[in-house]
Order: C-alpha cells, then sequence, then structure tokens
C-alpha cells in the first residue's frame, strides 16, 4: 500500500508538470498566433459573440402558415378555457379561482403569438390584408417563401461543417502526422454530408418549380427565379458561391444579406477568434493547475508534520522513542 501510494504520489507530481509545462507552451504560441492575426481583444470577442448569436439562432420554418394555424388553435383553447370558467362560477365551483388563472394564462399567449403574427406579416412588405391574402394562395409565395428557408438551412449547416472541419483538423495535426490526416478528419464529418446534400436536392427543386412558376407566366413580370447550387460547389464556402447569392429570394430574416460578417469572411478575424479561445483556455487550465498545486502543497505540508513531529520528539527526549524497560517506567517532563 505505501508503495502504491508513493508511486501514485510521484505520477501525480509529474503530470501536474508536464501539464504545467504544456499550458505554458500552448499560451505563448497562442500569444503569437493572436498578435500575427492583428486584431484586438474586443474586437475578437465581439465577433465570437456575433458568431455564437448567428449559428445558434433557431433556423426558420418552411410553412408560413403555421404560425397563423397556433393562433387558431390558441383561440380555440382560450374560447374553452374562458367557457369552463364561466360554468364554474355559475355553479359555485370551488375551483373556479384556478380556471380563471389558466384563461389568463391562455390569453397571455395569445397575445403573445398574435403580435408574432402582424410582426411576420409586417415583414413581408405587404400592407393591405387582400393582398396578403392572395400572396398567401399564391403558389410562387410558397413555393419561394419554402426555398428561402431550405437556403438558410442549408448556409447554417455549410457553415457548421466548415467550422467543425477546421477545428478537427486543428485536433489532428497535434496528434497525427499529415500522412494520417485525411482518413479521420474526412469519417469524423461524413455524418453532415447526407443531410448537407438531402436539403440541396430539395432546394435545387424548390429552384426548379420556381422556373416553371416563370414560364407558364403565373407570377408577376420581372420575377427571376433563385440559382441553382452546383452540386459539385456545394461545399466550396467561396464570396462567388450560389449559397450567398439572393436572387430571386427576400433573405428578411438573414442578419447579413448585403454584407458578410467579419468572422465568416475575414480569416484573420476566425484564426484571431481560435488563438483567443485557445488562449483562454490555456489560461483556465492554469489557474486549475495552480488551484492543484497548492492543494498538493497544503496536504504534503500535513503530511509532514507528522515525521517532524517524531523528529523533534527524538532530539528532545531520545528516551521517549525506546521501548520501556519490564520493571522501570520512562519518565520525561
Amino acid at each position: 500500500m505505501e508503495h502504491a501510494e508513493e508511486a501514485s504520489l510521484l505520477r501525480l507530481g509529474e503530470w501536474i508538470n508536464r501539464r504545467y509545462r504544456h499550458c505554458i507552451q500552448k499560451r505563448a504560441e497562442e500569444k503569437k498566433e493572436l498578435a500575427k492575426a492583428g486584431k484586438s481583444t474586443e474586437m475578437l470577442r465581439e465577433q465570437w459573440e456575433a458568431q455564437v448569436a448567428a449559428q445558434t439562432r433557431p433556423l426558420p420554418l418552411q410553412a408560413v402558415t403555421l404560425l397563423r394555424a397556433a393562433v387558431k388553435a390558441r383561440e380555440v383553447q382560450v374560447r374553452e378555457l374562458r367557457q369552463k370558467f364561466i360554468d364554474s362560477v355559475s355553479d359555485e365551483d370551488d375551483h373556479s379561482v384556478l380556471y380563471e388563472t389558466e384563461w389568463q394564462a391562455a390569453q397571455e399567449a395569445l397575445e403573445k403569438s398574435f403580435a408574432t403574427l402582424r410582426r411576420k406579416e409586417k415583414a413581408l412588405g405587404v400592407n393591405e390584408q387582400q393582398e396578403l391574402q392572395k400572396l398567401i394562395k399564391s403558389e410562387y409565395m410558397r413555393v419561394r417563401v419554402n426555398a428561402h428557408a431550405l437556403k438558410l438551412r442549408l448556409r447554417q449547416r455549410l457553415r457548421a461543417r466548415k467550422f467543425k472541419m477546421d477545428v478537427l483538423e486543428c485536433t489532428y495535426r497535434r496528434l497525427l502526422n499529415d500522412a494520417k490526416l485525411h482518413a479521420p478528419t474526412e469519417s469524423a464529418v461524413k455524418c453532415w454530408e447526407p443531410t448537407i446534400t438531402k436539403i440541396a436536392s430539395e432546394y435545387n427543386k424548390l429552384c426548379g418549380d420556381i422556373v416553371k412558376l416563370v414560364r407558364a407566366g403565373k407570377v408577376h413580370a420581372g420575377v427571376r427565379a433563385p440559382l441553382i447550387i452546383p452540386p459539385g460547389r456545394l461545399w466550396q464556402l467561396d464570396m462567388d458561391n450560389a449559397i450567398f447569392e439572393d436572387v430571386g429570394s427576400d433573405d428578411h430574416d438573414d442578419d447579413y444579406n448585403d454584407w458578410l460578417p467579419l468572422w465568416l469572411c475575414d480569416e484573420k478575424v476566425w484564426a484571431g477568434i481560435k488563438a483567443l479561445l485557445e488562449l483562454d483556455q490555456a489560461e483556465e487550465e492554469e489557474a486549475q493547475l495552480c488551484r492543484e498545486i497548492m492543494a498538493l502543497q497544503v496536504w504534503f505540508s500535513e503530511e509532514w508534520k507528522i515525521p517532524y513531529s517524531v523528529l523533534q520528539r527524538r532530539v528532545l527526549c531520545p528516551s521517549s522513542l525506546k521501548p520501556p524497560a519490564k520493571s522501570t517506567a520512562v519518565i520525561c517532563s
């Protein structure tokens, strides 16, 4: 047991020493990368927050009429709860207060849904209700909105795949040589490809439907069909890629319709964000290792008190450490 404890303590000290030296080296490297990017820390943190907000934002639904259906369902629920509350009051039911609370909660939810519906209707750019009804019944409007939703979803998936690929490549580059880099990275992101390919196929199909509607003259004059995404360029997020062209679709829900954010289009900003995050991780690990070192020092100090007290007793009273004789007793004052 004592040998195992000593070996465990030795390995623990070696592990802390190894991790601390690696942490210091990593922090120095990331500081160099951060300086090479040439961007301020405040700007990089702002871009990182914008990237997190953009990549964690809920994706839009394909069917615009779902919100109208939800409002109608809530209206039915409010009417039922209101009638239930009225009946309970008439019958002098003891649960009338509970029914009233449920009715008020449903009414508040209905008002929120109705406000969201009005906000979405206003975003369409249609002022009169008659024109709005025409748009809702329009086959072109339905196909275009669905294509717009698929395009935004496809952009999000392609960006997420790109960032995931970069992180995996950086991870494996530290562990493997270049000859073994391609295979594990490709297998790690392979599960993303079927979903992205399916979304792209559905989007191209909707683009084809819009082209048919334009050729059949079922849309207004001057309407242009959106561009089909070539399958060969699906994985290339170049600036001239069709995924960023908004011909034939109004991207009201895209925060960067006319311009691309720096975290997406500027390689130096992207490299600076990665270096900044790695530097934060190194500093956090260094603080954790310092706490581990302090805890180990406190523990070792407590353990050292025992042999130190024994040594002190031996110096002050050597006879106290010898076994007493059978007929005599040793007294040390």
